[in-house]
């Protein structure tokens, strides 16, 4: 009897398994069918009946998305008797392009799921704050409009009123501008009578192409300390929690180049122009043959040094001209960028007498006024004393330098031509062989101005940039010694610009970058940490900096660096 029951137990169990399996399924979800182009989507399948199972086939969704992670979960449960168990795997897939996509049916085993679709858009709504947190981000560019290849401004703002760290976000990603980072403040400010403290940081774009620029939104991470503290947690307290923020994206008018603007020239537009001239001599007191350095320097404010185009002098008659290597430079202002561009001429006077410079002339862009000007360093006349060395044709010998053989008077007539031949040979052969003379020392004394000149030139040149670099790490090492990270901060910035080759290395970030070292950018990185979390209690230590900067510093010198090409310039 005992037997029978179970035996008909297990036929009604089985029975059960049977209706199930027979039930068995494949279904997929997403946990959200809206995403932004760099935020990820939950695949969810799942497979009943999971006695017999494989894998799913994924290899379909690589053509629109890239698997960024799986997971799988089994379970089993027993309802009236019933028996069911079924297995899910949960895949991580980021978008590979916006738009509506599909997720492709998915095979597991001999079934398949049904097709998905997503919609992927091209950024977020901005999320600018966070409920009930006293923490919110805003950014701001200072024009709407503005001319192609023009400075525009950019400033990103995150504001505090508790104690807070910011990850950095980054630099924007734009393709059709050139940026620069201006620097990074902190600074205390009252809104609504609440205390926040301000983090910002700028950024000088430069348009490359006329039409709409577009600044995408970024993306910022606050860390907030954790106020509760866990007696489990081996430091007594959690990292706290992460707040996430999404900017405004910006879109931004790009004018073309004025059709007023002479054609032919380099396009300027800037918010000023100054063209200088320096004489390292008197150009009252040029002699022939002596060399004299004239310095032509472009300034623009609102301009990339690789913007500015090369200076050019026209060689006036009576003076030969020898120009150098230029130096550019870019320095962070208030206004954004002053760019610096020199250029050096070699000037040799070959004749004595009044001379005209012709005057030098670069026109630029007024983009608040809106209209054409011109830097002009007007013509000079200058006069030229010394004398040139006599000409080898005015050379006479002298009259009793010559023997001469008495001759019979045979002819009268014929007598003093006969005689007068050898002298009129004599003499030309002499005037020849003089002028040869009086070029080749004409010419060593030429070289022989210019090679000291050069070498005067590049010798104090060095000179000068080397006494910059000690006295820039020389404020490094105090600021460090004092353990002063803002003090140190602006002091790494100042020496970076004197010690590493091209203007990008203008932030730690980048610093740390270019020297390719990853435990002194982690150094780098802790000043604006301290910094961005308005470290009042002096925690940061600027010795363990000092010391891998020194050895970095030492290896670099061994290393020799050629310069960067610059960007084709708009024209």
């Amino acid at each position: 009897m005992r037997a029978n029951i179970v035996a008909m137990f297990l036929a009604l169990v089985s029975l059960g398994m049977t209706v199930t399996g027979a039930c068995a399924a494949v279904t997929a979800r997403v946990d959200r069918t809206g995403i932004v182009i760099d935020e990820t989507v939950t695949l969810t399948v799942t497979r009943d009946e999971s006695s017999f199972f494989t894998d799913p086939d994924l290899e379909p969704l690589r053509k629109d998305f890239r698997i960024l992670g799986q997971s799988q979960q089994s379970s089993t449960r027993i309802i009236n008797g019933i028996a069911t168990s079924s297995v899910s795997w949960h895949i991580v897939l980021a978008p590979k392009r916006t738009g509506t996509l599909t997720i492709p049916a998915i095979r597991v085993g001999k079934e398949k799921t049904r097709p998905l679709t997503i919609r992927v858009r091209a950024q977020g709504q901005a999320r600018t704050r966070d409920d009930n947190e006293p923490v919110f981000i805003e950014t701001s560019v200072d024009r709407d409009t503005v001319y192609v290849q023009a400075q525009l401004i950019y400033t990103l703002r995150v504001f505090a009123a508790v104690q807070a760290q910011i990850i950095d976000p980054g630099d924007p990603d734009i393709p059709d501008a050139l940026l620069m980072r201006l620097g990074d403040t902190s600074y205390d400010k009252v809104i609504n009578g609440t205390s926040y403290r301000v983090f910002e940081r700028r950024y000088a774009l430069f348009p490359q192409k006329s039409g709409v620029l577009h600044i995408p939104q970024m993306k910022v991470r606050v860390q907030r300390p954790s106020p509760r503290r866990d007696f489990f947690d081996p430091f007594f307290g959690g990292r706290g929690k992460i707040l996430k923020f999404r900017s405004r994206a910006h879109e931004v008018r790009v004018l073309e180049k004025d059709p007023q603007y002479p054609a032919g020239t380099a396009w300027l537009p800037a918010t000023d122009l100054v063209l200088k001239d320096e004489w390292l001599q008197d150009p009252a007191a040029l002699k022939v043959g002596e060399s004299v350095t004239l310095n032509l320097t472009l300034v623009a404010e609102g301009l990339l040094a690789r913007q500015l185009p090369p200076l050019e002098l026209v060689e006036p008659d009576g003076i030969k001209v020898y120009q150098g290597k230029a130096e550019e430079d870019d320095i962070v202002a208030d206004t954004g960028v002053l760019s610096t561009r020199k250029e050096s001429f070699a000037l040799i006077p070959v004749r004595p007498g009044e001379v005209m410079f012709p005057e030098v002339r670069v026109p630029w862009w007024d983009k608040n006024s809106k209209q054409v000007r011109y830097c002009v360093i007007p013509a000079r006349k200058v006069v030229v004393t010394g004398s040139v060395p006599e000409k080898p044709d005015q050379a006479r010998p002298e009259p009793g330098g010559i023997d001469v053989e008495p001759v019979k008077q045979t002819d009268a007539a014929a007598q003093p031509a006969a005689s007068a031949r050898p002298t009129v040979l004599l003499a030309v052969c002499g005037g020849l062989a003089l002028a040869w003379l009086v070029t080749m020392i004409l010419l060593v004394h030429t070289r022989r101005r210019l090679w000291h000149l050069e070498r005067g030139r590049g010798a104090e040149t060095g000179e000068k940039e080397t006494m910059r670099e000690r006295e820039a790490f020389a404020e490094v090492e105090r600021a460090c010694k004092a353990d002063d990270a803002a003090r140190a901060r602006r002091a790494v910035v100042n020496w970076a610009g004197t010690f590493l080759p091209g203007p990008e290395a203008r932030t730690l970030h980048d610093i740390g970058k270019t020297l390719g070292d990853r435990k002194l950018a982690a150094l780098l990185e802790e000043i604006d940490t301290a910094l961005y979390r308005g470290d009042s209690s002096g925690s940061w230590r600027g010795r363990p900096l000092l010391k891998r900067l020194t050895q970095a510093r030492t290896g670099r010198r061994k290393e020799k660096t050629g310069p960067e090409d610059l960007p084709e310039l708009y024209r």
